[in-house]
């Protein structure tokens, strides 16, 4: 029989290689032994999160922070989440709250960089300056951790999911941008 940790890294392992359904039904396992294991219920909720079931990756990732609130990769994993609900200035709270408990989280302080210019509300002198504090505490030789893809390794497929969202946004704010230099030149120029 193996224990916990043993069981959550053959889990892992699953959820790295993409075999979601073995890793979930052995996240389940050890909850079963261990209804409170926060790091199974945070995997159960990025695996809902990978197929897109956004509500219930709220709900087990939320859990696992009500558990164990200390750990950065919680809310910065709530964060995609949110980003893949579009619910941005929430996901800017998560980033933050994950910068808060490991400041020196390059990869999501980039994060929360890029998401707060689709944020409603944009300022761009606050943009500017949080690049500015940025590129001051991380400088611009920072790698990216291999952690960066994730507790479970699958974060590959939520990089593109989250980008794939952004660049819709991103698509979404220049077609909004483009009507309204139109409109404002039709507006300018006499007819």
């Amino acid at each position: 029989m193996a224990t916990i940790s043993e069981a959550l890294a053959i889990a892992i392992q699953h959820h790295q290689g993409g075999r979601l359904q073995a890793a979930e039904q052995i996240y389940r396992q050890i909850l079963d032994a261990e209804p409170n294991q926060a790091d199974a219920i945070h995997l159960l909720g990025l695996i809902a999160h990978q197929v897109g079931k956004h509500g219930i990756a709220l709900e087990y990732i939320g859990r696992a922070i009500e558990l164990k609130g200390n750990e950065a990769t919680f809310h910065s994993d709530l964060a995609g989440v949110y980003v893949g609900l579009r619910r941005l200035p929430e996901a800017v709270a998560c980033y933050r709250r994950a910068l808060e408990l490991k400041p020196d989280y390059a990869w999501v302080h980039s994060n929360l960089l890029y998401t707060r210019v689709f944020c409603p509300g944009y300022d761009a002198q606050a943009i500017f300056e949080e690049h500015r504090r940025w590129s001051r505490q991380h400088g611009s030789s920072s790698p990216i951790p291999t952690t960066a893809l994730s507790t479970a390794g699958c974060g590959l497929a939520m990089f593109r999911r989250t980008f794939a969202t952004m660049l819709s946004l991103f698509s979404q704010y220049l077609c909004s941008l483009h009507t309204t230099i139109r409109a404002s030149r039709s507006f300018a120029m006499p007819t």
